[in-house]
C-alpha cells in the first residue's frame, strides 16, 4: 500500500479486516518448536548407553556395607596402632608373670623345685667333672672344638697323640693340615676341624701371645668356638661359672620343666636366671652325665631316675 508520497507502506496486519484476510496477510499465530524424532538405530543406541550408564554408576559405599564401622574390633580390640602396641606388650607382661609364677610354683604335681632338682643331682652325681682330658686350658680348647658331634670318650682316644705332636699354639699354627687330619680323622668332620685348629692357633699366637682367653666375647671369636665350647673352657680351666648347653642339658632341662626352649642360646637364657650362678658349671656337667646315663633321648630310664614329680614322666 503506497502513502502520499508514493512510497509503499507496510500495511500492519489486522485480523478484523476481511481483505487482509482475503489476502492472508492477518497475523499468524507463531509456529511452535518442532521436535526432530531420532531414527529407531538411534533410539536404540541411546537406551542402551543409557542403561549401562545407570548400571556403572556404583552405589554408595554406606548402601553396599552399612555404615563404617567407628568401634573398637571386640569389646576389647585394638583402636589403632598405639592400643595394638600396648596389647602386645599386655601380652609379654603376662607372659613373664606366667614364666615366673612357674618358676615360683613349689610342691605341686608335676612341677618341680630349683632346690629340688639341684638336691637331686648332688645325690646322683656329688662329684661331676668335664668328661673331656686335660692339661691346660689350650687342651681343652682343643678337645672341646673336637667334641662337636662326636662323643667325649672318641676325642680322649684322639687327642693323646695330638698334643704330643703339637703340645701348644705355636707348634700347632705351624703344622700341616694334612698333619693334623691324619691325626683327628676319626673324630668325624676332621677336615673342617682340622681347618679350625689351625685358624685358633695362628689367631693365639697373633691376638693372644699364645694364651687362651678368659674371656667369653673373645672366645667365640675363635673359628669353631660357639657358646658352648667357651663355656666349657671358662668354667672347667678358669673357674668362671657357665652353663653348658649341649644336646643331653637341652633335652634334661625342658623334660624337668625348666625351659621350653629348643634353641641353645635362648635354654641359657632361662637357666641363668633360675639356676644360682655359683652352680652353673656344676649343673651343666651333672645334667649332662643325666642326660648320658638315665634320661636318653630315644629310651629314657623314668623308673630308674628317683627324681619324684618330673613333669616329663608324665608326658613320656
Amino acid at each position: 500500500m503506497k502513502d502520499s508520497g508514493g512510497q509503499t507502506r507496510r500495511t500492519k496486519p489486522n485480523p478484523a479486516d476481511p481483505k487482509q484476510k482475503a489476502l492472508g496477510l492477518s497475523e499468524k499465530e507463531p509456529a511452535t518448536k518442532k521436535t526432530l524424532q531420532p531414527s529407531s538405530s538411534e533410539a536404540i543406541r541411546k537406551k542402551s548407553v543409557g542403561a549401562k550408564s545407570e548400571k556403572s554408576v556404583p552405589s554408595p559405599k554406606s548402601e553396599r556395607f552399612g555404615p563404617k564401622r567407628t568401634d573398637p574390633v571386640g569389646p576389647k580390640g585394638p583402636k589403632g596402632l598405639k592400643d595394638l602396641k600396648d596389647l602386645k606388650d599386655q601380652k609379654a607382661l603376662k607372659g613373664q608373670k606366667n614364666q615366673k609364677n612357674q618358676k615360683d610354683q613349689k610342691g605341686q604335681k608335676g612341677v618341680l623345685s630349683v632346690d629340688e632338682i639341684l638336691n637331686f643331682l648332688d645325690e646322683l652325681y656329688p662329684e661331676p667333672r668335664c668328661g673331656l682330658d686335660f692339661a691346660d686350658p689350650f687342651q681343652l680348647l682343643t678337645a672341646t672344638i673336637l667334641s662337636a658331634q662326636c662323643t667325649d670318650k672318641r676325642v680322649n682316644l684322639v687327642t693323646p697323640a695330638l698334643f704330643a705332636a703339637f703340645p701348644d699354639p705355636k707348634a700347632l699354627s705351624e703344622a700341616k693340615g694334612e698333619d693334623i687330619e691324619n691325626l683327628i680323622k676319626t673324630c668325624g668332620l676332621y677336615k673342617a676341624k682340622a681347618a679350625n685348629l689351625a685358624k685358633t692357633a695362628k689367631l693365639l699366637m697373633e691376638r693372644h701371645d699364645g694364651r687362651v682367653p678368659a674371656d667369653l666375647s673373645a672366645l667365640v671369636s675363635l673359628p669353631g668356638v660357639g657358646r658352648k665350647t667357651a663355656n666349657v673352657v671358662l668354667g672347667d680351666a678358669f673357674g668362671i661359672p657357665g652353663i653348658t648347653v649341649d644336646t643331653h642339658l637341652g633335652r634334661v632341662s625342658r623334660r624337668m620343666g625348666l625351659t621350653e626352649r629348643t634353641d641353645p642360646v635362648g635354654a641359657e637364657k632361662d637357666l641363668m636366671e633360675i639356676i644360682p650362678q655359683e652352680s652353673w658349671t656344676r649343673f651343666s656337667h651333672q645334667m649332662i652325665s643325666h642326660g648320658r646315663a638315665i634320661c636318653s633321648a630315644r629310651r629314657p630310664d623314668c623308673p630308674g631316675c628317683g627324681l619324684e614329680g618330673c613333669p616329663g614322666r608324665e608326658r613320656l
